[in-house]
C-alpha cells in the first residue's frame, strides 16, 4: 500500500468574503442577475472565477448571499423604524424608505428590479412583500378599529411603498420623491 503525500494547502485568499459580498451589490444593480456573468464579476471585482466558485460555490449562492446583505441593510436603515407599532413608526418608516430608494447611485430596491428583470426572482418579491406587510400591520393596528380597516390600510400603505420605490427606479428626483412620501405620510396621518 503506497502512502498519499499530504495535501498542500491551496493559495490564500487575497480578498475580504465580506467585502466582495458588498461589492456585488453594486455590480447585481447594474447589471442584473442574468447580465451578471461570472466574467463581469471577476472582471469587476478583481477576484478570478475559481476563486469566486471555490468561496461562494456558485453565482446563484453569492447572490443569495449578496441579497441577504443587502436585506440586512434595508432592515437596519428603513424596516427598523416599524419596531414600536405606532402611527408615528410609519411616518419615520416612509422618512427613511425615501432616502433609501432616492440613493442616486441606487435608486429603488435591488430585490423589486430583480424581480421586474426575470420572473424567476419573483418569488424574491413576494418574500418581500410578506415581511413589509409583517412589519407594517402591528403599527396600522394601533390606530385603526376595525380589523377590516387594518387589512386594507395595510394593503394601500403597502402598494404606496412599492409605488414609491418603482418611481424611485423609474428616475424620480429626490424632491418628487419627497413630496410622494409628503402625500403618503399625510394619508397615514389622516386615517
Amino acid at each position: 500500500m503506497t502512502q498519499q503525500a499530504p495535501k498542500k494547502p491551496g493559495r490564500p485568499r487575497n480578498f475580504e468574503r465580506d467585502a466582495i459580498v458588498e461589492a456585488s451589490v453594486d455590480v447585481f444593480w447594474r447589471h442584473g442577475a442574468s447580465g451578471t456573468t461570472t466574467r463581469v464579476l471577476e472582471s469587476e471585482l478583481g477576484v478570478s472565477q475559481s476563486s469566486l466558485y471555490n468561496t461562494y460555490g456558485s453565482k446563484a449562492e453569492l447572490l443569495d448571499q449578496t441579497l441577504a446583505h443587502y436585506d440586512a441593510k434595508l432592515d437596519a436603515a428603513v424596516l427598523a423604524k416599524l419596531t414600536e407599532p405606532s402611527q408615528e413608526a410609519i411616518v419615520g418608516f416612509i422618512d427613511a424608505l425615501v432616502l433609501w430608494v432616492g440613493d442616486t447611485q441606487h435608486p429603488g430596491c435591488l430585490v423589486m428590479n430583480l424581480a421586474m428583470e426575470d420572473p424567476g426572482h419573483a418569488y424574491r418579491l413576494q418574500a418581500y412583500r410578506t415581511k413589509l406587510r409583517r412589519a407594517i400591520k402591528p403599527c396600522v393596528q394601533t390606530f385603526t378599529a376595525e380589523e377590516t380597516d387594518v387589512d386594507t390600510r395595510t394593503e394601500l400603505l403597502l402598494a404606496a411603498v412599492l409605488g414609491l420605490t418603482l418611481s424611485a427606479k423609474s428616475g424620480l428626483s429626490a424632491a418628487e420623491l419627497q413630496r410622494l412620501g409628503n402625500g403618503i405620510r399625510s394619508q397615514v396621518l389622516a386615517w
